[in-house]
């Protein structure tokens, strides 16, 4: 991000949108949070036709690189490796938390 996050930016965590032919609702949302917003964020999880073919996005709106290669799955597992509760997740699961 060349641009600081200012207080009218958002961020929207995509499964895969531009890419791809899913999420077609984003389109649509899109087009009011690009009028609500300076600037809109996209970070998506993965590239599932692994080209750089993209949907057009208004001016104001940023792609971010790919958050995982391998996806949403990845990151998540990554997050619960390093997250502090890792130490717990014997006893959470003994104990049925």
């Amino acid at each position: 991000m060349s641009q600081p996050i200012g207080k009218n930016t958002i961020i929207c965590f995509t499964a895969s949108y531009p890419f791809g032919t899913r999420e077609t609702y984003f389109d649509n949302e899109l087009q009011y949070l690009s009028k609500a917003f300076d600037r809109v964020y996209i970070l998506p999880t993965y590239n599932p036709t692994k080209s750089n073919v993209q949907r057009k996005v208004p001016p104001n709106v940023i792609i971010l690189p790919i958050a995982s290669p391998l996806g949403a799955p990845r990151i998540l597992q990554g997050i619960v490796k390093l997250s502090p509760i890792t130490p717990f997740r014997t006893d959470m699961r003994q104990n049925k938390v």
